[in-house]
C-alpha cells in the first residue's frame, strides 16, 4: 500500500499550528499562509470559517493580517 500526503492546509511546518478538530468530528480548514508579500485581500483576520468565526481564532496572533490564497468557504 502506498500513500501520498499533500500539504493543503496549515500545519506545524507551515503556519506553526494545526487546524482544529471539533468534538463532533468536524474540522476547520485553515489555508497555508502566504510566505511572501502579496496583494491578496483575504487574511486570517477577515476570512470567516465554517463555524462563523474568523480564521484568526485558530492561528497565532502574529498571523492575523497575513494573506491567504484560499478561503475556508
Amino acid at each position: 500500500m502506498k500513500a501520498m500526503l499533500l500539504r493543503v492546509g496549515i500545519d506545524t511546518g507551515s503556519g506553526g499550528t494545526l487546524g482544529p478538530i471539533f468534538k463532533d468530528g468536524s474540522f476547520e480548514y485553515i489555508p497555508i499562509p502566504e510566505g511572501y508579500l502579496s496583494e491578496e485581500d483575504k487574511t486570517y483576520g477577515n476570512t470567516i470559517g465554517r463555524k462563523g468565526l474568523p480564521l484568526s481564532t485558530y492561528v497565532f496572533k502574529s498571523l492575523k493580517d497575513v494573506g491567504i490564497l484560499h478561503s475556508a468557504g
